[in-house]
């Protein structure tokens, strides 16, 4: 009996398991529409588990996964948060900053022509009052030395006049190349000038014109829209809308509804050169009100996300 009792007590005493501590390692700042991976370190005792539950202080702000993996999806600070699950009382966080791409941005804007309500200026209005970004409003004599001041992003509404000016047709297809930053529409589908840019940007016209709705398929881009679906609206021009087709890697991000309606294969927004160029085949005065202006700061600010470093 006593070799017994000694060997149960020896049993009992053996090696104890236990979480220490957690550490956890993130990002100081995310830009919205990114992702970050969060680590989570676990100190151990023995054979504790080192597993952790992920949470987020404001998943409006940003979200966790369960791996770790942390998206931002609008301005604020959030706190990421790895809690032990073998001892909850062990836990560690860190805090991150979520900034929108448009803040303290400085963009050129272009746009010859208007017969309604300019979204775009809205939208842009608002990236200044709310982002703090700097907007620069050019025209066909300063266009070019205004791009020289290399801003953020270019945003180019050739809405009215025929072709685009020779000194801006060439800093334009070099800004592309060089990997600049652009959104761009026109009313054309033909011409030399007009081709090449569009080339340049990876996207090419179907030779349908005058669409009257489009569905917005990126997530990013529907952002705060009350409807995915937008009207196109025609303010007195004779070609208000244009179909677009994707280029090589370019992506679709928007399809035009015909009278059906029933959506179409031509594109209403085409993104190319990794998401830096946007090719709208709408102009700025067709989306009017809210999501007008909505839907032209969330194509900014997408642009945007992928120039920035």
């Amino acid at each position: 009996m006593a070799a017994l009792t000694a060997l149960i007590v020896a049993a009992c005493s053996g090696p104890q398991s236990s979480v220490d501590s957690v550490t956890v390692t993130a990002p100081a700042s995310l830009l919205v529409g990114r992702s970050a991976q969060a680590e989570a370190v676990v100190e151990v005792t023995g054979t504790a588990g080192t597993e952790v539950n992920w949470s987020s202080s404001n998943t409006s702000v940003a979200t966790v996964s369960s791996t770790g993996l942390v998206s931002a999806l609008s301005e604020g600070t959030v706190t990421i948060t790895a809690t032990s699950e073998q001892d909850d009382t062990k836990s560690d966080s860190a805090s991150i900053d979520i900034t929108s791409a448009l803040r303290n941005t400085t963009i050129l804007y272009y746009r010859n022509g208007l017969q309604g309500e300019d979204s775009a200026l809205a939208a842009l209005t608002d990236a200044a009052d709310n982002f703090g970004a700097t907007i620069v409003e050019t025209n066909d004599d300063n266009f070019v030395t205004d791009l020289d001041a290399e801003p953020n992003l270019v945003v180019y509404l050739r809405q009215q006049s025929s072709g685009i000016p020779d000194s801006a047709e060439q800093a334009l297809l070099d800004w592309v190349d060089d990997g600049g930053a652009l959104v761009f529409a026109t009313w054309r589908t033909t011409g030399d000038d007009i081709l090449a840019q569009a080339a340049a940007m990876d996207a090419e016209f179907t030779g349908d014109i005058n669409w009257s709705s489009m569905e917005i398929e990126d997530p990013f881009i529907a952002a705060g829209l009350t409807s995915t679906t937008i009207p196109v609206i025609d303010p007195g021009w004779s070609t208000f809308s244009v179909g677009l087709r994707a280029l090589g890697d370019a992506v679709e991000l928007a399809h035009y509804y015909d009278d059906t309606p029933e959506l179409t294969t031509d594109a209403a927004l085409v993104s190319g050169h990794d998401g830096k160029t946007m090719f709208m085949g709408f102009l700025s005065d067709t989306v009017e009100g809210d999501d007008g202006s909505r839907l032209l700061r969330n194509i900014f600010e997408y642009v945007l996300l992928a120039a920035l470093p």
